[in-house]
């Protein structure tokens, strides 16, 4: 009963103190709202495990190489895990796939991304369609014969309006008919953070869905495949992980040439998204390390407005205790006011987490593929949230209350003055000094991160960015087989290359810097690896002739593709400087051979050397390369790269007459220009960065100023008696105005002192993070100083002014 009849009280303060409340309310509000939203970016990238039950004994198995920790395996390898495997109740594998999908013959085809799956997959993870059945272990054993497809919930709802006749309708996947046989729940997404797939595709229809080669269910070279698995009860990782070293181990000895240098690896769901891209690690520690500034700017105001309050509430405190209640008991009631004040700010601070979920989730990822951020305040984050928000201020409300309960009874018994011994002040600017420091943290680090935008949109990628259009076509889609789909492609660029203010037009297999890449496992002959290394995966890329004029890429030495590197003739390659540089040192690459491992074991003849030009990020170091020619590939899903004379979306009309001229019902995705491709997709890593770490910024420096304001409000409220003395016995407005603006100053030049060290000491902690930036660039400092230093101003300024226009009369009657 004490306990309920405390929380009335508190209730009873909170509505008489209106005005109090709110600015206690509007501060943690502001706090938990950017570090719940900062937790929910950081939970779609890494923290999110799958949406399957029991996700916490499904693990992600990887092929390792001594280069990379998280490599995929090939359907052998898949199928033999699966056999020989303990450890696992079941594994579920999957490979992304472009389908031309459409429900009628008549229909165009429209390109839809899938994924191919064993017959294990919805089984092992525990996933049952909401409609018709899953995969069966017999739709996984015979190539070609399982005509069968399960739907994503979202291609349900969007394609057959969410009708319940589906199951046993016939669409159409690549010009070919599929049963549908299957909706997925609508809570599964797929495996992927990011990627939301529309099907799925028994593994054993690889080559009727998606054109892959006749052997790609055999080919134990090529590795498309990643691998979920369930573990068996009483199993554990650690054990799993045993078992896999000594499985990949026989792969190995009894296929020496395709798993040389090839371990494995058990990860958990958030281990493997940390070993695939650690900068995500890094990045969510300096999220997480800007949002504890702004929660700690936050708590810093409530701790101020709670001292303000304690003053007034001395008598009250002290007769309570006169009264017989103990000091326990006191600080228990300051405790729990603190509690349902951080309850309301928590509350509201999750809706404004709400909102910055919904904002991130309407960023668009410019690609082909469906991507999609989709951060969201789900019950992991409110319980962060409420975690964070009563931790915080509970402890801003404990020094307020501990300071109350210490006062002197007798004294304040006594005394007549209900504002009896005012503090002088020095806990609360400290706090405030505190909050400059974090704020200027906080500035600081979003200019070297804004600038970051701005240096990357002025760097060099090394490959042409105006004046290219860009178009993805797979002449699959359509039923084309290999040759003629290089026909088709010679067809095109014959007509492109033809159209009026068109300079070139090349092949290439992906966008540089966008979200898809490929590379090659490789055998140089003559090359000297250290004990114990691996073969050594290059990133790699198939384009046409003409393909480094149209792309602004230099062939510094040798030649490029021509028309002449056909099928017939011996099989050429191009390296880029880095390639050169790092496996040929000392030597001349120039008609080297080397064997692409991953493709039959080929070997290729080096032609040509080409400048370094950026493929996977705008700020990655220079990274060896390899180009292969389109028409000694069996690779039918390529990109169009138009060269134009002026502006490239203006050819766009012109560039589909030509495709349609040729087959109207081939599909076209992707269309863009490399410019928009370069500000969407290129710099959409770096801006979101940037963005989020500002928002954070603004927020902490909002906070900051508000708790100067009040500092210097209440300050000025203490010293009207002074104030009104001072101008009796002459001291004039100006000087005032003077007096109470040098106060304010004072405490932004200690906390812009403290901060500028704090900023300093952690430079060389967030280098890593700016790729081209000085993390120590004066003019990014002086800046952030002058914005600090005019709103802490400005914020000085309103009470000062207040100050200086007090009638002394007014003021002595009032004391």
């Amino acid at each position: 009963m004490a306990f309920i009849q405390e929380i009335r009280q508190a209730l009873r303060l909170v509505r008489r103190n209106k005005g109090f409340t709110f600015a206690v309310v509007l501060s943690t509000a502001l706090g938990v709202g950017a570090t719940a939203s900062i937790f929910s970016l950081i939970e779609a990238f890494l923290l999110r495990p799958l949406p399957v039950p029991d996700t916490g004994r499904v693990v992600r198995l990887t092929s390792v190489t001594q280069s990379s920790p998280v490599g995929r395996f090939s359907h052998p390898e898949a199928d033999e895990i699966r056999s020989r495997a303990q450890a696992f109740s079941g594994l579920a594998a999957s490979q992304n796939a472009v389908f031309g999908f459409s429900q009628t013959p008549d229909e165009q085809p429209r390109v839809t991304i899938g994924v191919l799956v064993n017959g294990d997959f919805f089984s092992t993870l525990g996933v049952r369609p909401v409609l018709g059945r899953a995969f069966t272990a017999d739709e996984d054993e015979v190539p070609g014969r399982s005509a069968v497809v399960i739907l994503s919930y979202g291609t349900w709802q969007r394609e057959f309006g969410g009708r319940s006749d589906v199951i046993g309708r016939r669409i159409r996947l690549n010009a070919l008919e599929f049963t549908v046989v299957g909706v997925a729940p609508e809570w599964f997404v797929g495996t992927h953070p990011f990627l939301q797939p529309a099907l799925y595709v028994p593994r054993m229809m690889i080559r009727e869905a998606s054109g892959a080669a006749a052997n790609a269910l055999t080919d134990r070279a090529g590795r498309p495949l990643e691998i979920f698995a369930r573990l068996k009860p009483g199993v554990s990782i650690e054990q799993a992980r045993d078992e896999m070293r000594r499985l990949a181990a026989d792969m190995e000895r009894e296929n020496p040439d395709a798993n040389r240098g090839r371990g494995a690896m058990v990860f958990s769901q958030v281990g493997y998204r940390v070993a695939e891209d650690p900068e995500s690690l890094t990045l969510s520690w300096m999220f997480f390390a800007v949002a504890g500034l702004a929660l700690s700017i936050a708590c810093i105001n409530v701790a101020n407005l709670l001292l303000s309050t304690a003053p007034a509430r001395t008598r009250e405190t002290a007769v309570r205790l006169a009264m017989g209640a103990s000091r326990v008991r006191l600080l228990r009631q300051f405790v729990i006011e603190s509690a349902v004040l951080s309850t309301g700010g928590t509350i509201a601070g999750l809706g404004i987490a709400a909102a910055c979920a919904s904002f991130i989730r309407s960023i668009e990822i410019a690609s082909s593929l469906p991507l999609k951020l989709d951060a969201r305040v789900d019950l992991r984050v409110v319980l962060f949230g409420f975690a964070v928000g009563l931790t915080s201020g509970v402890l801003a409300g404990l020094l307020p209350a501990i300071r109350g309960t210490r006062a002197d009874l007798h004294a304040v018994l006594k005394s007549t003055e209900l504002r009896f011994a005012r503090s002088r002040g020095r806990m609360r600017q400290a706090l405030v000094v505190a909050q400059v420091a974090a704020a200027l943290v906080m500035l600081i680090l979003s200019g070297l991160f804004l600038k970051s935008i701005q240096v990357a949109r002025s760097s060099d990628p090394g490959f042409r960015v105006a004046n290219v259009l860009t178009m993805g076509f797979d002449p699959r889609i359509a039923r084309y087989d290999l040759q003629q789909a290089r026909v088709f492609y010679r067809q095109l660029l014959e007509r492109v290359r033809l159209l009026p203010g068109v300079r070139s037009a090349a092949l290439g297999q992906q966008l540089p810097l966008g979200v898809e890449s490929s590379a090659t496992e490789i055998a140089i002959d003559g090359y000297q690896a250290t004990p114990g290394q691996e073969t050594p995966t290059i990133g790699s890329s198939i384009v046409g002739s003409q393909y480094f004029d149209a792309m602004g890429i230099p062939i510094v030495r040798g030649r490029a593709f021509n028309a002449g590197d056909t099928e017939a003739t011996p099989k050429v390659a191009i390296v880029n400087e880095a390639m050169a540089a790092k496996y040929w040192p000392g030597r001349d690459p120039l008609g080297a051979t080397l064997t692409l491992r991953s493709r039959a074991a080929a070997k290729v003849e080096v032609v040509g050397i080409a400048r370094v030009s950026k493929t996977r990020y705008i700020g990655e170091t220079p990274q060896p390369f390899l180009y292969l020619p389109f028409e000694q590939s069996s690779q039918t899903r390529m990109v169009l790269f138009v060269e134009t004379a002026g502006d490239p979306s203006a050819f766009i009309s012109a560039v589909r007459g030509e495709v349609r001229a040729l087959d109207p019902n081939q599909p076209i995705y992707d269309v863009r220009t490399m410019a928009s491709h370069f500000q969407q997709q290129a710099l959409w890593g770096v801006r979101l960065i940037a963005e989020v770490v500002a928002a954070v910024g603004v927020v902490g420096l909002a906070l900051s100023v508000l708790g100067l304001y009040g500092v210097i409000a209440y300050s000025v409220s203490q010293r009207t008696r002074e104030i009104g003395i001072r101008m009796a016995v002459g001291a004039s407005e100006g000087r005032v105005l003077a007096m109470i603006l040098r106060q304010g100053a004072t405490l932004t030049a200690a906390g812009a002192g403290l901060g500028l060290i704090l900023t300093l000491a952690a430079s060389t902690v967030i280098s890593s993070l700016l790729d081209g930036v000085n993390p120590r660039d004066p003019a990014v400092y002086a800046g952030a100083l002058a914005v600090l230093a005019g709103i802490t101003l400005f914020a000085t300024y309103l009470p000062a002014r207040r100050a200086a226009s007090v009638d002394p009369q007014d003021a002595l009657r009032a004391e």
